[in-house]
C-alpha cells in the first residue's frame, strides 16, 4: 500500500507539473488529442498526448512492453531491439529512421513499469547515456524522457496518456523541430490504436 501511494504521489505531481505549462491543443482527431508546451529553458516543445485506445489495460501494455514490435506502430522507427528484460524493468535499443537530409537517431532507453492498481498502470522510460558505444552514421538523442499512463475505462477500453520530453540531438535548430513536433506522437498513438483494435498485423 505504501509503494502505491508513493507511484500515485508521483503521478500527480506529474501531472500539476504539466498543468503549469501553457499546453496549446495541436491535432484532436481519431480520440486522439496532442498538446505541446515550451518549458523555461528548454528549445524544444515538450509533448502532451491522450488517447482512447480499444483495448484493456492488460494488452495495451503488453504492447508496450514488447519492444520488437515497436517497427508496427512507433512513428519512424527502423529498428527496436531488447537487450534486458526483468519483470518490471526493460532495456533496449532504439533506431530513428528520420527523414532525409536528417542523420538517423538511436537511443539506449530504459523502461520501468509501475502497477498502480488493478486498473492503473505507469510506464516510464529515459535514455541511458553510456551504456552503448555510439553507432556510425548513428545520432545519439542526448535526452529523453517519457511516461505512459493507462486507465482502465468501464466500457473496457483504455485511456492512454503520454508525456515527451526529448532533445533530438546534433544541430537541428529547434525553430526547424518545433513546428512538427506533434506528428509523431499523433501518428505512434493512431498506429497503437489499430492495432488495439486488431487491424494492425
Amino acid at each position: 500500500m505504501l509503494i502505491q501511494l508513493i507511484l500515485l504521489w508521483h503521478l500527480n505531481t506529474n501531472i500539476s507539473v504539466n498543468e503549469k505549462l501553457n499546453w496549446k491543443l495541436v491535432r484532436d482527431e481519431s480520440a486522439i488529442q496532442v498538446y505541446t508546451a515550451q518549458a523555461n529553458g528548454d528549445a524544444f516543445k515538450h509533448i502532451y498526448a491522450t488517447a482512447i485506445l480499444p483495448a484493456p489495460v492488460s494488452k495495451v501494455v503488453d504492447l508496450v512492453k514488447n519492444v520488437n514490435r515497436y517497427k508496427e506502430w512507433g512513428y519512424y522507427c527502423q529498428k527496436s531491439e531488447l537487450l534486458v528484460a526483468k519483470p518490471n524493468e526493460i532495456i533496449f535499443y532504439y533506431v530513428s529512421d528520420v527523414p532525409w537530409p536528417l542523420s538517423k537517431r538511436d537511443l539506449v532507453s530504459k523502461m520501468t513499469i509501475y502497477d498502480i492498481n488493478k486498473e492503473e498502470v505507469m510506464i516510464r522510460s529515459h535514455q541511458l547515456n553510456g551504456y552503448m558505444p555510439i553507432q556510425p552514421k548513428m545520432v545519439r538523442i542526448p535526452e529523453s524522457n517519457a511516461v505512459w499512463h493507462f486507465k482502465a475505462l468501464a466500457n473496457g477500453s483504455t485511456r492512454a496518456t503520454y508525456t515527451l520530453q526529448l532533445n533530438p540531438g546534433g544541430n537541428i535548430p529547434a525553430w526547424i523541430v518545433n513546428p512538427f513536433i506533434a506528428i509523431g506522437p499523433y501518428e505512434t498513438l493512431k498506429k497503437l490504436q489499430d492495432l488495439c483494435a486488431g487491424n494492425g498485423k
